[in-house]
């Protein structure tokens, strides 16, 4: 077992500091709308997708829009089941090179409010909203409830527009149940089919595609302890499986896959005092290498994992029950030997917690969103913390509003984050997160500061791209702003601006350079 160096951070605040605001959010006007997942495509533009409540009026329909940056809405579309008593669900949604827009979910009948899939829906648009593909896969597929640890499918595009989809369960042209994989080409035909029989089928956790390779793993018992692992290649060809559960892993919630086919699996597993969280590491033909715990010191249960550029992994966690406070656990750990390489423990507001959800960026940045609730009832809230490859843990925010469970989690080029929020369709864009770091600024060709660290003043001199909106600020550690630079000392050729800081107390402070639709935040830190 791993021996945890945390940072304790208590960090549930009721404010939102200045990398934190909300620059807009998009409610859907039928409140039984409920968003499932988004996406951002090449010109910054936001997909989302979602489906109603399962109850009352227009519980058959999937809904998709489409948003600007600055949150105006493009278009949108609902698609009906048309089959008599047959509801839909939205479980995913993606872009190609060519921004066309793939939609997955799933059709369902219900009994007694537990929903029965009976198939897989994919759905094609073009990027102006004409709709292109609505295809229907039949079958028998799982029926996990639980929605804190996984979807009832996963998917993905690779880089030739191909979408694989994976689910648990069977298609009606296929016999037994297990791991289902498909493949369809860009105009969304079926090219193959997949399926790895296990005894005894019960959800998917997780997917991942890296290298040619595609890793899913999932719970094979109705109680969830018992997990399993299958890897594929791009061409369907079966690669391996795990052929037993490791001891004391009850359910899995996460995979990926690194850049030499190597797998790993996050789950939690039944301590002797209380749960655990563990990270278990396959090499490519499926042996284990390693299988490490991480204490948190309550009962715990895994969260979502992401792949860093540098081969690091990060790995996430909660407290789950009612048993201790509220915690959430963020480590970024080693992959060839699960050494912790930086971690952090925050306190949450309620005594139970899941994440759903985490977005890793090309830079190392990344971030974590979940939700912490009254063991299942309000109140609730959705947490997002952000964390950067300089500092590791940055900031959090909580959007308090009943039902937030936050589906999904993206970041656009100028790492902007948008979170989709599953009560009333709810799209909250966020603006630019995490501050430059001092080197960043001595590389950065378009925005100087210099010196930093500040005795007194510094320059800041950098060159809009755009003639309107432009906007220097500073701002506190508290988000409080503590000089504005005034607009007509800002122009659109090469600006070179004497900050005066020589008044303010010695400590960290943020420097926020609005230009046009883009916003770059620099440390700044006063000797």
């Amino acid at each position: 077992m791993r021996n945890l160096l945390l940072i304790a951070v208590t960090t549930f605040s009721t404010y939102l500091s200045f990398s934190q605001n909300v620059d807009w959010e998009s409610t859907y006007p039928n409140y039984l709308t409920l968003g499932k997942a988004l996406t951002v495509d090449s010109d910054n533009d936001i997909i989302s997708v979602a489906n109603s409540l399962n109850v009352g009026a227009y519980n058959e329909y999937l809904y998709v829009q489409k948003h600007t940056p600055q949150g105006n809405l493009v278009w949108k579309d609902s698609i009906s089941t048309i089959v008599s008593n047959n509801y839909h669900s939205a479980t995913w949604v993606g872009t190609d090179n060519n921004k066309d827009i793939f939609v997955v979910g799933y059709r369902f009948t219900l009994s007694n409010q537990n929903e029965i899939p009976n198939a897989i829906k994919v759905i094609k648009y073009s990027s102006n909203g004409t709709l292109l593909q609505n295809k229907t896969i039949t079958g028998f597929f799982n029926r996990d409830g639980n929605t804190n640890l996984g979807r009832r499918n996963e998917s993905f595009l690779d880089e030739n527009g191909n979408l694989y989809i994976a689910t648990a369960g069977a298609t009606a042209t296929q016999t037994g149940a297990g791991f289902v994989l498909l493949k369809f080409d860009n105009d969304t035909n079926l090219l193959w089919e997949r399926l790895h029989s296990f005894s005894n089928v019960h959800g998917l956790r997780g997917m991942f595609y890296n290298n040619g390779k595609i890793a899913l793993v999932g719970t094979t018992s109705v109680t969830g302890t018992n997990n399993n692992v299958a890897v594929w290649n791009l061409n369907g060809n079966f690669i391996w499986a795990s052929a037993s559960t490791i001891p004391d892993q009850t359910w899995a919630t996460d995979v990926l896959i690194d850049e030499t086919g190597n797998t790993y699996t996050l789950c939690q597993n039944y301590g002797s005092s209380y749960n655990l969280i563990e990270l278990t590491k396959y090499n490519p033909t499926g042996t284990v290498i390693f299988s490490e715990q991480f204490d948190i010191q309550v009962a715990a249960t895994s969260g979502r994992m992401a792949l860093l550029t540098n081969g690091n992994i990060v790995i996430t966690g909660t407290n789950w029950t009612s048993s201790g406070t509220g915690k959430l656990f963020v480590a970024e750990v080693s992959s060839t030997d699960a050494s912790i390489i930086n971690s952090s423990l925050h306190d949450l507001p309620q005594i139970n917690n899941w994440v759903y959800d985490i977005k890793a960026t090309s830079n190392n940045n990344y971030y974590v969103v979940g939700r912490s609730d009254n063991n299942g009832g309000s109140p609730s809230s959705m947490f997002l913390y952000a964390f950067s490859a300089l500092n590791g843990y940055e900031w959090n925010t909580m959007y308090a509003t009943q039902g937030t469970k936050p589906m999904s989690v993206k970041t656009d080029t100028d790492e902007n984050l948008y979170v989709q929020i599953e009560n009333t369709n709810t799209v909250v864009k966020f603006g630019n997160s995490i501050a430059l770091s001092i080197t960043d600024n001595l590389q950065n060709e378009k925005l100087k500061i210099y010196p930093n660290p500040i005795n007194s003043s510094t320059i800041l001199e950098f060159t809009p791209q755009h003639s309107e909106n432009i906007s220097v600020t500073v701002y506190d550690e508290l988000g409080k702003i503590v000089y504005d630079v005034p607009s007509k000392e800002l122009n659109e050729g090469i600006n070179k601006i004497t900050l005066d800081l020589s008044d303010f107390q010695s400590g960290f402070y943020f420097c926020k350079i609005i230009d046009g639709n883009s916003v770059q935040t620099v440390k700044l830190i006063k000797e």
